[in-house]
């Protein structure tokens, strides 16, 4: 029913608009009111008619030869045999079209010479035959078709044939509304509702309306990233020495922009353009570059900090993380990008950071803030010389150090004791000073002086020596939380 109406409609309904653009001088008995005979009917009476007018001499002369009984495709195993009978040779096509293992393209293909076809190459897609050929086929394929594919099946053929009529007599009594009725129409038909009065006036316009509605937006986009700069300016004055870098608040406005996003956009793209804005604002504010550690054979770090910080940001590059370390110490660099922290590593870079508890150096971001790639769990972490800062949704890093008689699963009871949930514990072994070292993460924002932690070094009740804060990051995106969500 679906498909009757909306073929009915399409064709039959009449009203003093024209639509523009439609060619004129089409042929009766053209391919074009063929294949739309056949529509208006559907009957496999019109598709025989339309395969021996339009078709089957085609046939005779390109596929027989191979195609016949004794030919070289039947000796082949070909499933389509074909006679000098025309009827029977529809029958075949209908017969082979049918079976489930079979499509329009697949079969097109093979007459281009693709999928190994013995006959090599007997059409060539754009041609009349071509094009005639595959509404041929289409046609076949409407009876076995599921509804929504059927309906495409139709509503293609209409099209093609709308582009191949070349005058009125086809067109003879037949007028097409207006795009507003059209579009009320189409969206009760297809999506079961009414248009919006946006939708109405956009379908109204012609199409150099849309490009200056497109060229207004742009201006205003413009617009706006000049209001934005000039804001980063004023703050650049009046902060006095303040961090120009602040990764939480980055990560809140991020969050904010996801979470009300609707529509195609990708949230991915959202993610990538608003870190270039942020960057650039971050350098109009002051002095501002980024020591990476890449080795000859690992580039991880310098490709996610390129992601991160932008196109126009210095990378500096070094061979070992003590450097990194050293740059972000001694301001040579403002942020240091370092790789995520791994079990068993030889020769770790946290048990260094923890030593330089005092000079305000910690673990401020992690990287890449968005996945790169589904199923990528390459990760950094980024030091800087900044006032950790709370941004909601946070993971917190301390290297504690006990005896070598605490076991790891004691000692992650009771930091789940003490208040704050475990989440990793990374350890170092056993240093000359007979104490064992772990790197822990934290679920949540835990600072230096968190009495939680505080409770867990108490003289009396804990069981830590000593506990080193080296950072505090905010919690990043998963591959689901920037998925296209079907809201386009």
């Amino acid at each position: 029913v679906i498909v009757m109406t909306a073929v009915c409609l399409l064709l039959s309904t009449k009203t003093s608009a024209w639509p523009s653009g439609v060619p004129q001088g089409a042929r009766p008995g053209s391919t074009a009111e063929s294949a739309l005979t056949a529509l208006h009917s559907s009957s496999d009476d019109s598709v025989s008619a339309y395969y021996l007018e339009s078709i089957d001499s085609g046939v005779q002369e390109l596929c027989l030869t191979c195609h016949r009984s004794g030919g070289t495709a039947s000796l082949a195993g070909a499933r389509l045999l074909l006679s000098e009978n025309s009827e029977k040779n529809h029958e075949a096509f209908a017969k082979f079209i049918s079976n489930p293992s079979v499509d329009v393209e697949w079969v097109l293909a093979k007459t281009g010479g693709g999928d190994q076809h013995g006959g090599g190459t007997v059409l060539s897609p754009g041609t009349q035959f071509y094009n005639a050929f595959e509404r041929y086929l289409s046609l076949l394929n409407v009876d076995s078709a599921s509804p929504q594919n059927t309906f495409l099946t139709l509503l293609d053929l209409l099209c093609s044939s709308v582009k191949d009529c070349a005058g009125d007599a086809f067109w003879a009594g037949t007028m097409a509304e207006t795009r507003e009725t059209t579009l009320r129409r189409a969206t009760l038909l297809f999506a079961g509702k009414l248009a919006d009065e946006l939708a109405i006036t956009r379908v109204e316009a012609d199409d150099s309306a849309l490009r200056e509605e497109i060229n207004g937006i742009d201006d205003d986009i413009h617009a706006l990233l000049m209001r934005r700069a000039a804001i980063a300016a004023y703050v650049r004055d009046s902060k006095q020495g303040g961090p120009v870098w602040r990764p939480a608040r980055e990560a809140q406005i991020l969050r904010r922009l996801i979470a009300r996003h609707e529509g195609p956009f990708p949230r991915t793209t959202i993610v990538q353009i608003w870190r270039e804005i942020v960057s650039a604002m971050v350098r109009l504010q002051g002095e501002f570059s980024v020591a990476v550690y890449a080795t000859e054979n690992n580039r991880l770090c310098r490709d996610m900090a390129r992601d991160h910080f932008g196109a126009e940001t210095p990378l500096a590059l070094y061979s070992s993380a003590r450097a990194v370390l050293t740059a972000v110490q001694d301001g040579s660099a403002t942020v240091g990008v370092l790789p995520i922290p791994e079990e068993s590593e030889e020769t770790p870079w946290w048990p260094i950071l923890a030593g330089m508890s005092g000079s305000g150096t910690a673990v401020c971001a992690r990287l890449p803030f968005a996945p790169r790639a589904p199923g990528n769990g390459d990760s950094a972490l980024c030091i800087a010389a900044i006032p950790p800062e709370e941004s909601g949704l946070d993971r917190s890093l301390f290297v504690l150090r006990t005896s070598p008689e605490i076991s790891r699963a004691r000692l992650n009871d009771a930091i789940a004791a003490a208040g704050i949930k475990p989440l990793r514990l990374i350890g170092r072994g056993t240093p000359p000073d007979d104490t064992s070292v772990f790197l822990a993460e934290l679920e949540g924002y835990a600072g230096p002086d968190d009495a939680r932690i505080a409770r867990l070094t108490d003289p009396d009740t804990g069981i830590v020596e000593a506990a080193n804060f080296v950072g505090v990051y905010a919690l990043t995106f998963t591959a689901g939380d920037i998925a296209d969500r079907g809201d386009n």
